[in-house]
C-alpha cells in the first residue's frame, strides 16, 4: 500500500510539473502582452510549439531538437510563434504511425534558419506548387481548412523572410523559414 501512495504522488508531481511546463509554454506562446515589433528568440518560439503540441505526438513521433544558439530576431514574435505552429502540426499530421520530425536552428549575418523536417507521407509534385494557396489542402474534410501554409508564408514575407518547401512522396517534407536578423519595423 506504501508502494502505490509514493507511485501516486510521483505521478502527481510528474503531472503538476508537466502542467507548470505547460502554462509557461502557452505564455510564452499567446504572448498577450506583447503585439510589439521587437527581438525575440526563435528557439524559444520553437520550444513552446513542441510542449503545447506534445498531446498530437506523444509515443508516436520522435521529435529531434538540434536548436543552435542564435542571435534574436525582430519580430512579431505571436505571429512568428503561429508559423511555427502550422508547420509543426502539418508535419505531425503528415506521419500516419510512427515517425521522426526534426528542428533544426541555426544562423549567419543576415539570417537565422529554422528546418523542419519530417518522415511523414510527403507532397506530390503536382501539388507542390499549390500548398502556399489559401484553401488547398490534402487532408480529410474536416481536419484542416488549407490556410496554414498560406497564412505562414504572408507571415514570413511580412519580415522580410523566406519559407522554402522540398518534399519527396512517400519519404517526408522540410521547410525551411529564414527570418532576417536586423531589420527596421516595416
Amino acid at each position: 500500500n506504501n508502494k502505490n501512495i509514493k507511485e501516486s504522488a510521483a505521478l502527481s508531481e510528474e503531472a503538476c510539473a508537466r502542467i507548470q511546463q505547460i502554462i509557461k509554454s502557452l505564455r510564452s506562446f499567446s504572448r498577450i502582452d506583447q503585439s510589439e515589433f521587437m527581438p525575440d528568440d526563435i528557439n524559444e518560439s520553437i520550444r513552446s510549439v513542441i510542449t503545447l503540441t506534445t498531446n498530437l505526438h506523444k509515443n508516436r513521433i520522435y521529435i529531434k531538437e538540434k536548436l543552435a544558439p542564435v542571435p534574436k530576431v525582430s519580430c512579431y514574435i505571436g505571429l512568428i510563434n503561429q508559423v511555427f505552429m502550422n508547420i509543426i502540426i502539418n508535419a505531425i499530421q503528415a506521419i500516419d504511425g510512427k515517425g521522426t520530425i526534426t528542428i533544426q536552428t541555426s544562423s549567419d549575418e543576415t539570417f537565422v534558419y529554422a528546418v523542419i523536417s519530417d518522415t511523414g507521407c510527403g507532397i506530390s509534385n503536382k501539388n507542390i506548387s499549390k500548398i502556399f494557396e489559401y484553401g488547398f489542402t490534402t487532408k480529410q474534410p474536416g481536419s484542416g481548412s488549407g490556410i496554414g501554409l498560406a497564412l505562414s508564408k504572408n507571415i514570413v514575407k511580412k519580415h522580410n523572410g523566406v519559407i522554402l518547401v522540398d518534399s519527396k512522396e512517400n519519404i517526408g517534407t522540410t521547410i525551411t523559414v529564414k527570418i532576417p536578423i536586423n531589420q527596421g519595423k516595416n
